[in-house]
């Protein structure tokens, strides 16, 4: 037992960086670090919560609570769908660790049991990002007793069991089939960038009030459909036949959760042992740093190019969102035809501006762009290449790809909304001001937080300190734009000082950023041990 605890924990701790964290021999980075991590975690959990909220004040004189019960088990069920189908394969059946695992006195049952429990675990954190709101929006609504939360309480234990049994399983035929095409990686990308603008033409075909109360009634009229246990999940925490329904609902998650412990057990070992590990960037040869250093940051930067379109979740999770603008601005000009004429055009343009600078600031390719180099790391840095160079093509392929979707964003903007010179420019300084504030943070980053150390891409790309560093970074310019933004508008009643203002202000950040980047960039690059 213990032993199956001990690779549990283990399991946990490196599935969530934990041990970097509590490692650091400075209380007050801990502290700092475990805090922030608390605020946004809570500040996403008080979105999903004030979302609630407004549905339930739409819906609640004719259906209850009922609406909100079947939108947060729909939510959360498309979460772990998600997360199931992107991870699973990697944390179950290709296991980095487990090479070091089999060669150890532990029984392989032992070994089996604690990589699943901890998938469940790592699930279980995600889930409740969409659950919890809703027992805090229920209880505001409705009277609540202790059954009520025992229901709750069961019913969130045993939701994720059915979709980790059969998507799990699902993650590994495609990653299995897709390995088998020629280009795979150009699949993977059109199919993640179809399912994410899909989801964008949803919402915004869904975006106002009424239709927004209709969809989510359609939503709970039809949630037998969608997703059948979830349907016994809400009739139980309504309290309609509890006793049948909570049965129900545990054998149609439980029965073929066994099965799929039985299954994997058979073949975890087998399929741990004979499938290859996935090579996250193409490996490089000497060879390829023999040219001219006058070309050598074209050399570089073609590299990056090559690199970055080769791993698909790189492009999805770092690339599609900032040439997303186009898409943005076309989308919300046909969801706002009928109140612009109502609204002052500036304040449109400064919408549409807004979000121009959320797409390029969100992500950034930087902030993994040492990582991904991966175990290969050690032969472009034994190389005959400055630190400087590699700065400059890693720098440049994320400029590059804001460039491409600011250009047409900006031409979309002169064209939809007849935006005057003066305005344009000031945009335009804008959002070049906040991708290349974005860019140089997020290798400042991950120079000081690299993951060299990981056996699958998404380990480096969206599982890494720098990108979590990075984000909490960002969330806060937002925050110190978006207060100077306010106070502009508030104190001057000017939109263009607006821009001007903001633009100074990401203009210093970067100034802070490059100076960080020349005195300890090359420090930091040399220091990196692969």
């Amino acid at each position: 037992m213990s032993s199956l605890l001990n690779v549990i924990w283990i399991t946990i701790l490196e599935q969530f960086k934990i041990n970097k964290i509590f490692s650091n021999k400075n209380i007050l980075v801990k502290v700092i670090v475990g805090l922030l991590a608390i605020i946004i975690i809570a500040s996403f959990g008080a979105m999903i919560g004030l979302m609630y909220y407004g549905v339930a004040v739409m819906t609640f004189d004719y259906y209850g609570i009922e609406i909100v019960v079947s939108l947060a088990l729909i939510s959360g069920s498309m979460i772990l769908l998600i997360t199931t189908i992107s991870k699973a394969n990697s944390f179950l059946f290709r296991a980095k660790d487990f090479d070091f695992l089999a060669s150890t006195p532990i029984p392989t049952r032992n070994i089996v049991s604690a990589k699943i429990l901890a998938f469940i675990i790592s699930n279980y954190f995600i889930f409740l990002l969409a659950y919890a709101p809703m027992i805090v929006v229920y209880a505001m609504f409705m009277q609540t007793s202790v059954t009520f939360y025992l229901l709750a309480l069961v019913i969130f234990i045993f939701m994720p069991l059915l979709l980790i049994a059969v998507f799990s399983f699902l993650s590994y035929i495609l990653a299995s089939v897709l390995s088998r095409f020629r280009y795979k990686n150009l699949i993977a990308i059109i199919g993640y960038s179809v399912l994410i603008i899909g989801v964008l033409l949803v919402n915004f075909q869904t975006s106002s009030g009424e239709q927004n109360a209709d969809v989510f009634i359609s939503m709970n009229d039809k949630l037998k459909f969608i997703y059948y246990p979830a349907f016994f999940a809400k009739e139980a925490i309504l309290g309609n036949n509890t006793r049948i329904n909570i049965l129900i609902f545990f054998a149609l998650n439980v029965i073929p959760f066994m099965i799929f412990i039985f299954i994997t057990g058979r073949i975890f070992v087998k399929i741990n042992t004979t499938l290859g590990r996935n090579a996250a960037s193409r490996k490089m040869v000497e060879s390829d740093f023999q040219s001219k250093q006058t070309g050598m940051i074209k050399e570089l930067f073609i590299m990056e190019t090559k690199r970055f379109f080769s791993i698909p979740i790189y492009v999805v999770n770092a690339g599609l969102i900032k040439v997303m603008g186009p898409i943005m601005i076309i989308m919300m000009r046909s969801q706002m035809k009928d109140i612009v004429s109502s609204v002052d055009q500036d304040v449109v343009v400064l919408l549409m501006a807004a979000v121009l600078v959320f797409t390029v600031g969100i992500t950034s390719t930087t902030s993994s762009a040492i990582s991904i180099e991966g175990k290969s790391f050690w032969i472009i840095k034994s190389s005959p290449i400055e630190p400087k160079q590699v700065f400059i093509a890693k720098i440049l392929l994320d400029v590059v790809l804001s460039a491409i979707g600011g250009v047409i964003s900006i031409i979309l903007l002169a064209v939809l909304y007849n935006v005057d010179l003066a305005n344009l420019m000031l945009i335009t300084l804008l959002y070049a001001a906040m991708a290349l504030q974005n860019a140089v943070l997020g290798l400042v980053v991950n120079l000081r937080f690299p993951k060299l150390d990981w056996d699958l891409p998404v380990r480096a790309i969206k599982q890494s300190a720098s990108v979590f560093v990075n984000m909490i970074i960002g969330f806060l310019i937002t925050i110190i734009l978006v207060v100077i933004g306010y106070f502009t508008i508030e104190l001057l009643g000017s939109i263009l000082l607006v821009y001007l203002f903001t633009s100074l202000t990401l203009l210093l950040i970067l100034a802070s950023e490059v100076w960080l980047l020349l005195r300890f960039g090359t420090k930091w690059y040399n220091k990196i041990k692969v």
